[in-house]
């Protein structure tokens, strides 16, 4: 475990008035990584940080220069399975933050990024409490505590500080917040679902004026020796892995426990996790992608291979932040706002809707508030002053007594000195009437055209799978070699001994697309909810239905799944969570018996 402050210093500039983060609600696939953060600053950004897995109390101590205008801390905690509840408490410079209870798959807490087996990310709001001079970040955990089941190891803590200065030239920034669980089939639980690669895309930039940019990076779950992959707008980044011997051609391994080693050098220790940070000037554009991937099929087989001593990629790997940052020439960056794609909620007959908005500046905050204004049909029916600070990114509200018919909803933005006003409103159109009715229904199964787990042998059931299972968890944790041998061993007779079961069956995992349509008899719009799909009585996947339901309409969302060949039990919820009014949810469930090829 290190601590270290990387030699560049970058300016962050960010807003003070945003919900942040937004309710994460736990998902094995992952929370997808989303900008929390943006915007521009004469100054610098300090990344301390302290990586590599460690039993609480987990402390981190670091030096600031001056008092930062912003700050944010960030940890990482493993769970050992999504079942364990426990708890975690940040302690900043002796004074204890409010102790956050970890739910594990039932989790839905701000600032809390679950997903995987139990692998946590967190983040936490620290202005006003990380100063000028020496600091002490400290996390506990309920690791130890008598009844206590969760594993509690600390991943590492990051901090991320804004010390403003007001001089020299601008830097723009994005931070990306979330915890992707990249992983194969056989990881995956009863539902071997494969999630090989996610993305992150940092938009608006302009072009010209560009000194320098940088990208960094956190990875948690990482394991030396399984390559993994970060692009930027198509291009590899970081070397090949090293040493070339226990690698394929081609490799690259930036998870590989050594932070800070992606871009070459020996970089330092950091088991279980990597902090790098990239070189990216000669690839910027306009809009810009990263994207994180679990491996990748250099032997042409057709799948990625995580065994061997040779593996093509890793078993499972968690990104949980991504930043970019970019020097500009020039010291003048004015104001500039952007809305996004505005929500309308309980927008029915006789209501009051709420009109929500993110509102977010790419450049150096204004003097003075902006303007936001509500129209309905182009009439204003609500106007505000929002104060625009250094988070970057704020969410707006306003409401409106709602009426029947067809309406257009619009929220627009005003500010001194924006250069650019072209993107500063956005709409939607809407039909308000009685409550929204929606009903479900379950069409035949469809080829995913992704390819079935070929590492798994089928049946893989009862000694075999708990030993293979074990088997890895020790590798993972350094056990002694005679152990492991005979685990392995063992698991190979077990697979041995169920090949003639496996007899005129498929070898692999079925992965289909289940059609599944909502339709919305009401007479209003039905705004974003989430569609739960379980498999055999087990929640595999929840969908959000981002643009929801227009009123007398229907969509369909194919959903794709992995099940073992044979028979098994779909059943598909709509708003399982009861966001949205419905005049009769005794058909927002389908549930049909399908037989999986």
């Amino acid at each position: 475990m290190v601590a270290h402050r990387p030699p560049l210093l970058f300016s962050l500039m960010v807003i003070s008035f945003l919900v942040f983060p937004s309710t994460a609600i736990y998902s094995f696939e992952g929370v997808p990584l989303g900008i929390t953060a943006q915007g521009a600053v004469q100054g610098e950004i300090v990344q301390t940080w302290k990586m590599g897995i460690g039993a609480p109390p987990y402390t981190h101590d670091f030096t600031l220069e001056s008092q930062p205008v912003f700050a944010r801390v960030y940890t990482g905690v493993w769970g050992g399975t999504e079942q364990y509840t426990g708890w975690v408490q940040v302690e900043i410079n002796g004074k204890k933050q409010e102790r956050i209870t970890l739910y594990g798959k039932d989790d839905m807490s701000e600032g809390v990024y679950v997903s995987g087996h139990g692998v946590y990310w967190l983040a936490a709001e620290a202005t006003g409490l990380v100063r000028k001079g020496e600091n002490t970040v400290t996390v506990t955990t309920s690791r130890g505590e008598p009844n206590n089941k969760l594993d509690g190891r600390v991943y590492g803590i990051l901090v991320i500080a804004l010390l403003e200065t007001g001089e020299g030239t601008v830097i723009q920034y994005w931070i990306a917040e979330g915890n992707e669980n990249l992983h194969g089939e056989g990881w995956a639980g009863t539902s071997p679902t494969r999630h090989d690669s996610c993305a992150v895309t940092f938009g608006r930039v302009a072009p010209g004026d560009i000194r320098s940019a940088e990208l960094s990076a956190v990875l948690l779950a990482s394991t030396r020796g399984q390559p993994d992959y970060i692009t930027f707008n198509g291009m590899d980044l970081g070397v090949p892995a090293a040493p070339a011997a226990d690698y394929l051609p081609g490799a690259r391994d930036i998870g590989n426990e050594r932070s800070l080693d992606g871009s070459g050098g020996q970089g330092v220790d950091s088991r279980y996790t990597d902090f790098e940070t990239f070189e990216v000037t000669p690839l910027i554009r306009e809009t810009n992608t990263v994207i994180f991937e679990l491996g990748r099929d250099l032997d042409g087989d057709g799948m990625i291979t995580t065994t061997g001593l040779l593996s093509e990629g890793e078993d499972y790997i968690h990104p949980v932040l991504a930043m970019l940052t970019i020097r500009r020439e020039s010291g003048d960056y004015p104001a500039d706002l952007s809305v996004d794609p505005i929500t309308v909620t309980n927008a029915y007959e006789g209501e009051r809707a709420t009109i929500s908005a993110i509102i977010r500046n790419t450049g150096l905050v204004p003097s003075g508030p902006a303007e936001v204004v509500y129209a309905v049909d182009d009439t204003p029916v609500e106007t505000r002053q929002v104060a625009i600070g250094y988070r970057g990114i704020q969410e707006v509200q306003g409401t409106w007594m709602a009426t029947p018919g067809d309406h257009t909803v619009s929220v627009s933005v005003t500010v001194a000195g924006d250069p650019d006003p072209s993107n500063n409103r956005a709409s939607r159109s809407l039909k308000v009437g009685s409550l929204p009715d929606l009903s479900v229904s379950l069409g035949d199964l469809e080829p995913s055209g992704m390819t079935g787990s070929r590492d798994i042998p089928f049946p893989m059931t009862g000694a075999c799978a708990e030993v293979l299972v074990l088997a890895w968890w020790l590798r993972r944790r350094q056990a002694p070699p005679n152990l492991l041998t005979c685990l392995i061993l063992v698991s190979g007779i077990f697979a041995l001994a169920l090949v003639p079961a496996a007899s005129g069956t498929a070898s692999g995992i079925s992965a289909v697309s289940v059609p599944v349509t909502i339709r919305n008899s009401g007479g209003s719009d039905a705004p974003t909810f989430i569609l739960t799909l379980y498999l055999d009585g087990e929640k595999v996947t929840e969908h959000e239905v981002t643009d929801g339901v227009p009123a007398g309409g229907e969509v369909t969302v194919r959903v794709p799944v992995f099940a073992l060949p044979g028979s098994h039990t779909l059943r598909v919820v709509a708003d399982e969570r009861g966001t949205i009014p419905d005049n009769n949810r005794l058909n927002n469930t389908a549930e049909r018996v399908y037989a999986f090829p």
